[in-house]
């Protein structure tokens, strides 16, 4: 099994993101830290959708893998 691991590409996309909250926090910025919480709230759903296809996907075909082996 592969190992799951962040990119650097990961990395520094998760530091611009903090920065741009702590910046939004500092300023007082509500519009900013609301457009951000949408932002991530889109992602999250967007993410969870995939890792569920992915895991019906891989369901499916170790079931269809195993019936073509005992056929």
């Amino acid at each position: 099994m592969n190992r799951l691991e962040r990119s650097l590409e990961s990395e520094l996309s998760e530091e611009g993101n903090a920065r741009w909250l702590r910046e939004c926090h500092a300023n007082n910025d509500i519009n900013g830290l609301l457009e951000a919480a949408l932002l991530f709230n889109l992602l999250y759903h967007q993410e969870r959708t995939k890792a569920q296809w992915a895991i019906r996907e891989a369901a499916e075909n170790l079931h269809i893998a195993t019936q073509d082996r005992y056929r």
